[in-house]
């Protein structure tokens, strides 16, 4: 176990780091908030092992720094866990969660500035694509639908994109040649790049 002069060197004391003092030495209650809100016990501890240490460790102090509010706040029983969300999906790929996020500030080792997220909505597979540009997105998507349908040997049933929309998808088709049309969703008077949605067949915005 180190001791107190392995912890401190000679010169230095608390007396000197705690500043001005009173003759009854400080209070217990500011003790506790300059050790990081340490319990009382601990502060006493220290106070028998160390040098120029001076506490008045009244009654009053204790109660204080037992009433500690920012104590009761960090240190008391952590509030019951948010409800779960009701899941709208029966099993995988009936419902798919896409966003797309950037450009970012910093790009990354490939100079890629967007991330497109995808989420199973019953599994909660997430799978993360990094893009240069937004247009690459038209790429993704088709591959990314394919390759789950190759992997679970059935096809996702609709897409829900960041801005509430739900597209479906019964009727994708992975047809080299085929051409795939992204719209911009409706309900905003200026449309981000979320709000990208994955359409089958020809739409007209």
């Amino acid at each position: 176990m180190l001791s107190t002069d392995t912890l401190l060197p000679a010169p230095w004391s608390f007396a000197a780091a705690a500043g001005p003092q009173s003759e009854e030495g400080v209070s217990l209650r500011l003790w506790h908030r300059r050790f990081a809100h340490r319990d009382v016990k601990l502060i006493l501890q220290l106070q028998r092992c160390s040098r120029g240490l001076s506490i008045r460790a009244d009654h009053a102090g204790a109660r204080s720094a037992a009433r500690c509010a920012v104590c009761r706040k960090v240190k008391g029983p952590s509030p019951a866990a948010l409800p779960k969300r009701e899941r709208t999906s029966a099993q995988v790929l009936d419902v798919l969660h896409g966003d797309l996020r950037g450009p970012f500030p910093t790009p990354s080792l490939k100079n890629q500035r967007y991330v497109l997220i995808f989420v199973d909505d019953f599994s909660r597979f997430c799978i993360a694509y990094l893009l240069k540009e937004e247009s690459e997105i038209q790429e993704i998507l088709p591959k990314y639908i394919t390759s789950l349908s190759r992997s679970y040997q059935q096809k996702p049933k609709a897409l829900q994109m960041a801005n509430g929309a739900r597209v479906p998808l019964a009727g994708f088709q992975s047809v080299p040649g085929r051409t795939r049309h992204f719209v911009q969703g409706s309900g905003t008077a200026r449309p981000q790049r979320d709000d990208l949605l994955f359409r089958n067949d020809p739409v007209h915005a």
